[in-house]
């Protein structure tokens, strides 16, 4: 009894129950997300009209080499970790005194400890347990499966109502990504995009007019232009917005709106 406490107690300390799932979900997610990346080459880059795959860019292979080594490294430390399990149990499953051998093995033994844990019988218990595993399994994939289709879709629409737009460059836009926190994956590409360069035009528009303002103020009464370099948190002179950048404008476009009140 001690032997088997000290031993649980070591496999706890390398995995939890779904753990060995978890890993193979993360290296197959990390698969997944390499080939979907080599099916979306064309949306970014621009698919020729022969059909043939563009060549890719060095960043681009450097990213699916990237998650190709990512996975590699996640089977790695998974078929480790199943392996640190077996040999600490002796080869044998403690509930059943049958043969561990392989991943399976580990999954079969760790529902049975969490059967235990829960308060049940581990062998009694264990078709009830991993059919209910068995259906949340199917659930979660089916759900990864819907909202990867649902993302492969949007950014098929994107690309198909703005050829002229680079999605990898928009994406990496720190400006864009601002924007839309919150809003991808919730609302599609192409309206999150149509919001965005509404508010770059309608800020670019206000800069225009707060830097003529600013000239003009200037040149009614140069006194005012000692006030140029000072203002609290919440104010903002003319001067100090036509010195902005695009970003900084975007950041402070309420402040920039309170204080053009007391220009």
């Amino acid at each position: 009894m001690e032997e088997n406490k000290a031993q649980e107690t070591q496999i706890e300390s390398v995995g939890g129950v779904n753990a060995d799932t978890e890993a193979s979900e993360a290296s197959v997610a990390n698969t997944a997300t390499d080939n979907d990346s080599t099916n979306t080459a064309s949306f970014e880059d621009g698919a020729p009209a022969d059909g043939k795959k563009p060549k890719q860019s060095d960043d681009l292979n450097r990213e699916y080499a990237r998650k190709r080594r990512e996975a590699e490294n996640a089977k790695k430390i998974e078929e480790a970790r199943v392996q640190t399990v077996i040999e600490t149990l002796g080869g044998v499953n403690p509930f059943t005194n049958e043969p561990m051998t392989d991943a399976a093995d580990v999954e079969e033994y760790q529902l049975m400890k969490r059967i235990e844990k829960d308060g049940g019988d581990p062998v009694t218990d264990y078709s009830k347990y991993r059919k209910k595993a068995d259906k949340e399994g199917a659930k979660k994939a089916r759900e990864t499966a819907e909202k990867d289709e649902w993302f492969a879709n949007d950014r098929a629409s994107f690309v198909k109502n703005h050829p002229d737009v680079n999605i990898s460059e928009l994406l990496r836009d720190p400006n864009f990504q601002g924007y839309a926190d919150g809003k991808v994956g919730r609302v599609p590409l192409s309206d999150i995009y149509k919001g965005y360069t509404a508010l770059t035009r309608a800020v670019d528009g206000k800069a225009k007019d707060l830097a003529a303002q600013a000239i003009a103020n200037r040149q009614a009464s140069p006194g005012s232009a000692a006030t140029s370099g000072t203002a609290d948190s919440d104010f903002f002179t003319a001067d100090q917005v036509r010195k902005m950048s695009q970003k900084e404008i975007h950041e402070n476009y309420e402040k920039i709106r309170a204080s053009m009140a007391k220009w």
